[in-house]
């Protein structure tokens, strides 16, 4: 996100118009390229074909002409890749020259059986555990740029991860990387280019010289032969506005709350991050994430009356983080969560304190959620600025994060019990972060605050409070990507702040704003902006749901148990975050209850 200001405070107070972005004027006159047009009956005769193919080579050591073709293929001619795994690991992939498509599959399959059969015996048996990946590649179209420019400015500009694939060319030699690999391979669109353009040059001097073109292609896997043809858009299954609903986001949250507590060790703790395609762990030490995945998994038990096995994994979440509540020095009635990294952030506590307050049963630990109300309390400045750590750490953060997630705690808190501190609390934050927010507006202060403010405006009753709650979910809609600003449906919902190719999990934490938004307008009588919140709210599950992991999506991956629910980081990074899976968690539970209340 380098180099983009954000657009969030670009509209006036009131119901703010869809935002847009214009194209670069580089990219205005690119023609898109064409999309090889095979339908879902056709996928399903091409990969009969490839899997007819495999079969004749290895049987019979060569492969029969195919006698027919469908009428809609005859004419087409493209290159073809196909690709073998077997339990999600890659077997072998074959590329085949431009031809005709049965022709193309041919080679392709070829080759992609010769891989294969380096790594060992090929037969039968194998043969019906490989899952089938075909893509079907559409003529390029030059950027007219070479890899150096492309590197130099934003990639977006030129080339859609995921919808397009790159062909990079020098002195007659090109090499190619295809839409599918970004899944498949959890890579950036920079790291391939630098990556190809290096295989073709000497020195990074050369890269001038390296012409780009881009294509589109058309991409489908089936998992075994007896099973179905899944089309994959960027990997994904796209997911329609007409799948939202009640039972639906019912049965994502559940998907999303089960894999997070797979994810859970006996300790407590979370398993920060898992790469599918390189099957490995990421670990992190950040009691942050630790305290936001706790007060999901309370939030949704809470909102569900779960219990078994979720609420028992919420249990011990948070008596991991009550164990470390110590008493601030000298201070009477104020605590903190003191952390084994020393940093003691303002975050940790103040999440710690929201899964408390969200617990299934709020009681059992009241004595520490009152500690941690003085504890924040404490570090409120007389200007209503937060300070962002407990002593002995000196290292502060930004004001963008904790400071609301602090006040939203100290909100829930008072939903339980009023407590005429934190309405003091709130009167002196006010001013200051409303004016923070005007100089510089951040999405993630929005989410935060939205939800803070949108609580304390019912309360208190005050028209201030809810103008600010409405200025910031105001701002969050008109970051939202939809029709009428973006081309590419599976975007659709996402909430895009600072440029429209920055879109991900992050989108969950502005979506749980805008409900406690839709709330506060249904209170005071705002019908438009009731409706556009709705719209917005609808819209952003749908891309949520979008970027959950699917068992028909995870054709690439080795564990399924480490990857079916769990939520991407974005459209092109498979990396999945227990942070992001509790942000997801926490929206999709909050969309059910806010668009669906009566349907329980």
């Amino acid at each position: 996100m380098t180099g983009y200001k954000p657009i969030l405070f670009a509209v006036a107070v009131g119901v703010a118009s869809p935002a847009t972005y214009p194209a670069a004027p580089e990219a205005r006159s690119l023609p898109e390229p064409l999309l090889p047009a095979i339908s879902r009956l056709d996928q399903r005769f091409l990969t009969h074909c490839v899997r007819r193919m495999l079969e004749q080579k290895v049987c019979d050591g060569s492969i029969d002409a195919v006698r027919y073709v469908p009428p809609e293929l005859r004419d087409l001619k493209c290159q073809i890749l196909v690709t073998l795994r077997e339990g999600g690991l890659h077997r072998g992939t074959g590329i085949s020259q431009p031809a005709p498509i049965l022709d193309a599959c041919r080679e392709a399959a070829e080759l992609a059986l010769e891989r294969v059969a380096t790594t060992g015996t090929v037969d039968a048996d194998l043969l019906a555990r490989l899952a089938v990946e075909i893509e079907a590649v559409g003529d390029p179209v030059p950027l007219d740029v070479s890899a150096a420019a492309l590197l130099a400015g934003p990639v977006g500009r030129y080339v859609e991860p995921g919808v397009h694939g790159l062909r990079l060319t020098h002195n007659g030699i090109s090499a190619s990387v295809c839409p599918s690999e970004f899944a498949a391979f959890n890579t950036t669109l920079a790291r391939s280019i630098r990556e190809l353009a290096m295989t073709m040059t000497t020195s990074p001097g050369q890269l001038a010289d390296v012409r780009v073109s881009r294509f589109r292609s058309m991409h489908w896997v089936q998992s075994a032969p007896d099973g179905g043809v899944v089309e994959l858009r960027r990997g994904m299954i796209p997911v329609s506005l007409e799948a939202v609903s009640a039972d639906a986001l019912d049965a994502a949250g559940a998907r999303v709350a089960r894999y997070m507590l797979y994810r859970q060790r006996p300790s407590g703790r979370f398993a920060w991050a898992y790469d599918p395609s390189e099957d490995r762990y990421i670990d992190s030490d950040d009691e942050v994430f630790q305290a936001d995945a706790a007060r999901a998994l309370c939030t949704y038990a809470g909102h569900m009356s779960e219990g078994g096995a979720l609420s028992a994994a919420a249990q011990r979440a948070v008596d991991r983080l009550v164990r470390q509540v110590v008493d601030l020095s000298g201070i009477q009635g104020a605590g903190f969560v003191r952390t084994p990294d020393q940093k003691n952030r303002l975050g940790t506590t103040a999440l710690t304190c929201l899964a408390l307050s969200d617990h299934p049963r709020p009681g059992r630990h009241h004595l520490e959620r009152d500690k941690l109300v003085g504890g924040m309390l404490w570090l409120q400045r007389p200007s209503g600025k937060f300070v962002t750590a407990f002593p002995p750490a000196d290292i502060l953060a930004t004001q963008e994060a904790y400071p609301g997630q602090a006040l939203l705690a100290l909100a829930r808190v008072y939903d339980d019990q009023p407590q005429q501190r934190i309405m003091g609390a709130f009167d002196r934050a006010f001013t200051y972060y409303r004016e923070l927010f005007g100089s510089s507006p951040s999405p993630t202060f929005a989410g935060w605050h939205v939800q803070a403010y949108a609580k304390m405006a019912v309360h208190s009753k005050r028209d201030d409070f809810a103008e600010f709650a409405f200025t910031m979910a105001d701002a969050l809609v008109a970051g939202q990507l939809n029709r009428s600003n973006c081309s590419w449906p599976d975007k659709w919902g996402a909430i895009a702040p600072y440029h429209p190719a920055a879109v991900g999990a992050p989108t969950a934490g502005y979506l749980a704003g805008l409900c406690d938004a839709l709330l506060l307008a249904r209170r005071v009588g705002d019908d438009a902006r009731m409706q556009a919140y709705e719209e917005a709210i609808r819209l952003g599950a749908r891309f949520l749901m979008q970027i959950e992991f699917k068992p028909e999506e995870a054709y690439f991956v080795r564990s399924l148990q480490d990857t079916v629910g769990g939520v991407r980081a974005s459209l092109i990074d498979s990396t999945l975050r227990i942070d992001y899976c509790g942000h997801t968690l926490v929206a999709l539970t909050k969309a059910r209850e806010v668009l669906y209340p009566d349907d329980r």
